[in-house]
C-alpha cells in the first residue's frame, strides 16, 4: 500500500475525481487544497461529497476553507 498526497489548486474537479479513483488500488490518499478556495460549482461539491463519504482526509491551509467545509488545517510553507 502506498501513501499518495493529491495537491489541489487548479482543475479541482478532476483532482478530486482522480483521488477517489486511486483508492480502488487500496492506496492511502489524502487531499490538500493549497493556497486556493473551492470554486463552488455543483460538480466540485458533488465530488467533495463522494470524497467525504469515502472518508478521504481533506486538508487546507486556507482558514475560510476549514470553517466552510470542516477541512483539517495544515500549515505549509509556500513561495520557497
Amino acid at each position: 500500500m502506498s501513501k499518495i498526497a493529491i495537491i489541489i489548486n487548479d482543475r479541482q474537479e478532476e483532482a478530486i475525481r482522480m483521488s477517489s479513483g486511486i483508492t480502488i488500488l487500496d492506496d492511502e490518499v489524502e487531499l490538500f487544497f493549497i493556497d486556493t478556495t473551492i470554486d463552488g460549482s455543483a460538480e466540485i461539491e458533488m465530488m467533495l461529497e463522494i470524497a467525504e463519504e469515502m472518508e478521504l482526509p481533506i486538508y487546507s491551509n486556507v482558514k475560510i476553507m476549514n470553517k466552510q467545509h470542516n477541512f483539517r488545517r495544515k500549515s505549509v510553507i509556500t513561495n520557497c
